[in-house]
């Protein structure tokens, strides 16, 4: 008779599915109660690590959340928004703008020199 081969996937590179597949298996061991075939310590350790790692997810996407509103401020102090151009007074973009013009009027010719101050 031929060995019968089982494949068990669990998931390993995205926390929201591990997070998912121990909220189901904490699920079915309550629906099963008594009944359920889960180790006391195993049932518990999913309990546990399943709500330590859901805080911690939690504080993650609050700290995206932030990150992602003050890198849209730094996008608009640098003046590289969507609508935003060389001609958005007291930005970034305008100031090194006005810089390379300059450099372009005072190195005419010599347009490599723009390299020694960090322009390509």
């Amino acid at each position: 008779m031929a060995r019968k081969t089982v494949r068990v996937d669990i998931p390993r590179t995205n926390p929201d599915d591990m997070l998912t597949l121990m909220d189901s298996i904490k699920k079915e061991n309550t629906n099963q109660g008594a009944n359920s075939p889960l180790k006391p310590k195993d049932a518990q350790g999913i309990t546990d690590t399943s709500a330590k790692a859901q805080s911690i997810r939690d504080k993650a996407k609050e700290f995206e959340a932030k990150a992602e509103t003050q890198n849209q401020e730094a996008r608009e102090i640098f003046g590289i928004n969507k609508n935003q151009g060389v001609d958005t007074p007291n930005t970034g973009l305008f100031f090194v703008a006005s810089v390379r013009d300059t450099l372009l009027n005072e190195y005419r010719g010599n347009e490599e020199k723009l390299s020694e101050w960090g322009l390509k």
